[in-house]
């Protein structure tokens, strides 16, 4: 399993993208290693890359779906 991302108020304040950067740290870990409510955000996160790159049908055929 993926180590819990903790994030407190301090941290956040002092960098605002540390929200985002553990949002991308859970969407790069394998979604196997993910506890359901993270390994949603994972597929959808790629589910969107692939679409703002390719469209839902090119996203669709190289999953073979």
């Amino acid at each position: 399993m993926v180590a819990p991302i903790k994030l407190d108020r301090t941290s956040i304040d002092r960098n605002p993208h540390a929200v985002w950067n553990a949002f991308v740290e859970i969407a790069h870990s394998p979604p196997d290693d993910l506890d359901a409510v993270p390994r949603v955000a994972h597929h959808a996160f790629r589910y969107l890359g692939e679409v703002n790159n390719d469209g839902h049908l090119q996203y669709t055929e190289n999953r073979g779906t």
